[in-house]
């Protein structure tokens, strides 16, 4: 089992991923990245699996701090069957 207290090393959320809300000119404001951000935190810290299936890009590739990397099936399989688990992200 690998429990995690941390920050992501590194998360690709993809091309054409909506990611936050845009100002007009398809950039996202500062307050909308970082909301989507708590939000993906707290779906990782608390294993939601069903939302961070909509929040992550089909080709998502992480990097775990130990140097591990997963795919975005690998990585919410761990998720959901409790192989990884977050304590709290920060």
């Amino acid at each position: 089992t690998n429990v995690v207290a941390g920050t992501p090393v590194a998360v690709s959320t993809g091309a054409g991923t909506p990611v936050a809300a845009s100002t007009g000119d398809d950039q996202p404001t500062v307050a909308s990245v970082l909301a989507f951000e708590r939000a993906r935190f707290e779906a990782t810290r608390t294993s939601n699996v069903a939302k961070l299936r909509a929040m992550l890009a089909d080709d998502l590739t992480w990097v775990h701090s130990s140097g591990k990397k997963q795919n975005k099936t690998q990585y919410i399989r761990d998720l959901e069957t409790s192989r990884t688990y977050y304590k709290a992200i920060t």
